[in-house]
């Protein structure tokens, strides 16, 4: 057993040599991995103060590169019924508002005068002034809006109401149906009651037409019948209801008593006014 595990003097000296190799070997490994590790740690002020500044720098240059895309736009004469997406863009607008400008046009076009343009909602008012310098229109005068001819809303036909611009078949029948159901408008707020009404038809209806609140027909509710007071979008069942029931009892001089009784509100009475009478 012992000859296996005995060296010889020259194999003693060699394996003395090779664990001092090891050993130095791996101090030396020791040594420069910390030398690294702590350089890694090592922070020189200048470049600090160089990202810094670069770093401020670039944001910087990009709010400002962002503010210039923002105002880089020429203006250029032009006539809003002939010009494309593409030109509209140019003048400042968004891909949205561009296109949200071509479909008024097509809609409620052609633009008559220069004012026709701050109908479009996308339009600001800051941006009309800016443009109204370079539009190829005419400005509307006084007398042109004097001399032009109103339709009176109270006794349209639909095919009157249809030659407006952007009143079609269908608007043209919900008006001339929600009208008579009244029977008469007496102010031009009452178009927004008119089913599906939007901004753009009720301001082609407000510039296009008149209202004469006299043409408007009256319920005399002290002789009226049931069925005719029930056919007002403004009386419900029990108003009416109530309403045949008082009049026997007494003649009707005004519709307090519906109040009283829960039967409508104040508002709703006042509402209602331009279409009774007692006489």
């Amino acid at each position: 057993m012992k000859k296996y595990f005995s060296l010889t003097r020259g194999q003693q000296i060699a394996v003395m040599v090779w664990m001092s190799v090891i050993i130095t070997s791996l101090f030396i490994l020791s040594v420069s991995y910390e030398s690294r590790n702590l350089d890694a740690f090592k922070i020189n002020p200048e470049d600090v103060e160089y990202v810094s500044l670069n770093k401020s720098n670039a944001q910087d240059s990009y709010i400002s590169n962002n503010l210039q895309y923002e105002a880089e736009y020429e203006l250029f004469f032009f006539d809003p019924n002939e010009i494309e997406i593409d030109q509209w863009i140019d003048l400042g607008f968004s891909q949205k508002q561009s296109q949200a400008i071509i479909n008024y046009r097509e809609k409620f076009g052609p633009f008559k005068a220069k004012e026709d343009l701050k109908k479009v909602f996308v339009i600001s008012e800051e941006k009309y002034l800016e443009l109204e310098p370079f539009i190829l229109l005419e400005e509307k005068t006084e007398n042109a809006a004097n001399n032009s001819k109103k339709i009176s809303l109270n006794l349209a036909t639909t095919a009157e109401l249809e030659s407006l611009p952007g009143i079609g078949v269908k608007y043209a029948e919900r008006i001339v149906k929600f009208r008579n159901s009244l029977g008469g408008f007496y102010t031009f707020n009452q178009l927004h009651e008119v089913y599906n009404m939007t901004k753009e038809i009720y301001l082609v209806l407000a510039e296009n037409c008149e209202i004469d609140p006299e043409s408007v027909k009256k319920i005399n509710l002290n002789t009226g019948s049931k069925e005719e007071m029930d056919k007002h979008p403004y009386i419900k069942f029990e108003m009416s209801a109530l309403i045949l029931k008082e009049r026997q009892k007494k003649k009707l001089n005004d519709l307090n008593f519906l109040i009283q009784n829960n039967v409508a509100t104040s508002e709703e009475i006042e509402k209602l006014k331009p279409y009774i009478s007692f006489e």
